[in-house]
């Protein structure tokens, strides 16, 4: 069973389809079909071959490392490593204003 879609191109590449179907003999429609097919064929090989590769180099990772030692070393060092830390941020003090200013006076603060 087949579903309609709908697909906006720019008129040449209609054009283009046009004629490349008529010296096909076969209809535009059946034309984009396949070429669709063969698209999705060659990126869903393409990219399972991606997370093959990612997973193996996962899998290497957490052999050599298998309680990942290493990268909590890192992370650590990383964190001993400055003085100030850019992603803590820093706290801005303000001018009190009078209504802080009684407040803390009453408080004692």
């Amino acid at each position: 069973m087949s579903v309609q879609m709908s697909l906006r191109v720019d008129p040449t590449l209609k054009s283009h389809l046009a004629k490349l179907a008529e010296l096909r003999k076969m209809t535009v429609n059946k034309l984009i079909v396949q070429a669709l097919d063969q698209f999705v064929a060659k990126e869903s090989h393409a990219l399972e071959a991606e997370l093959e590769a990612s997973l193996a180099q996962l899998r290497q990772y957490r052999a050599a490392d298998p309680n990942f030692e290493q990268a909590i070393d890192a992370v650590v060092s990383a964190e001993l490593s400055t003085k100030e830390d850019p992603a803590q941020g820093e706290i801005l003090t303000e001018e009190p204003q009078e209504a802080t200013s009684l407040v803390r006076g009453l408080l004692g603060a």
